[in-house]
């Protein structure tokens, strides 16, 4: 019987390192028990696993594994602690920081920091269904702020980047999934009315104000992909 691929290691030679024939095949059952055990917990567990070159072989590369092929590394140009949303940018190479939608930065969120660590630090990211605990209203929608963190309310501020990063599941949890990052644009900035203008799927009116060529217009936010 083979091992099953888990994080959950069973430090157990595949066979009874004995000579003796009657002993070998009492231990071997023992063995083959403890080995379907291990494979059991981890499954229950979720911690059972296929590498991609196993996937592969198996013709089945496309059901990879998310817990396996979802986390990987960058290193940090600024402080983050874990849970931070993070930034992947060039500089030549790969590197991370915080995300954040502030109009002079734009900085989209592209995964989530699993481990803290200060400037210049490797450290393990996820790129999409991190579990974040706190205090939430279940069925909220999650979106980018700044230094890293999120809030409930959608930017309509012109220049910002609108981003949602997750939903809140329940009270008590969220999933992080950075989506599809916009730049909010305006739209007819000469508009003075308040009401009547577009519509998102909620049915909540998209107008804003802010300041237009140095005048404070209100105006339709329009969200153009980055």
């Amino acid at each position: 019987m083979s091992y099953v691929n888990s994080r959950v290691v069973l430090n157990l030679p595949r066979q009874p390192q004995v000579k003796d024939v009657d002993t070998y095949k009492e231990l071997l059952t023992l063995y083959n028990s403890l080995q379907i055990f291990h494979a059991q917990v981890s499954k229950y567990l979720g911690v059972s696993s296929l590498t991609a070159t196993q996937l592969v072989s198996d013709g089945v590369s496309e059901s990879s594994r998310v817990g396996e092929l979802n986390v990987g590394t960058v290193v940090i140009t600024e402080a983050v602690a874990v849970g931070d949303l993070i930034n992947i940018y060039t500089a030549p190479a790969a590197k991370g920081r915080l995300a954040s939608k502030a109009a002079a930065t734009r900085r989209p969120a592209h995964c989530i920091a699993l481990d803290a660590g200060t400037a210049g630090a490797t450290i393990r990211v996820c790129y999409g269904g991190y579990v974040k605990a706190g205090s939430f209203t279940a069925g909220a929608s999650l979106y980018l702020s700044t230094a890293g963190g999120f809030s409930t309310v959608k930017t309509q501020v012109v220049g910002e980047c609108s981003q949602q990063v997750g939903v809140a599941v329940s009270a008590d949890y969220a999933i992080l999934y950075p989506a599809q990052p916009f730049r909010v644009y305006a739209y007819n900035p000469q508009s003075t009315a308040t009401g009547g203008l577009l519509q998102d799927e909620s049915g909540a009116v998209l107008y804003a104000s802010g300041p237009i060529s140095g005048v404070t217009k209100y105006y339709e936010p329009v969200l153009v992909p980055m």
